[in-house]
């Protein structure tokens, strides 16, 4: 399983998505996970109401079992 290391993404990295959600629905737009998907080690997600739009982006540091999300 490939997992980039800090100093391969140093100077930054990006992504670009369209997406045109409806209202309460929830999924993934991507993520990278561990064999039977338990561990997030990157994902971007996206959460609706009726009422807001969520893009959620979370990520975990090789070598630590603690998760960060940013939304």
């Amino acid at each position: 399983m490939y997992h980039p290391t800090a100093s391969d993404i140093s100077d930054g990295f990006s992504i670009s998505s369209w997406i045109q959600p409806f209202s309460n629905t929830n999924g993934y737009v991507m993520a990278k996970t561990n064999d039977n998907g338990s561990r997030h080690f990157y994902s971007l997600k996206l959460i609706t109401n009726s009422l807001q739009t969520q893009i959620v982006f979370g990520y975990s540091v090789t070598g630590s079992n603690v998760s960060f999300v940013s939304d």
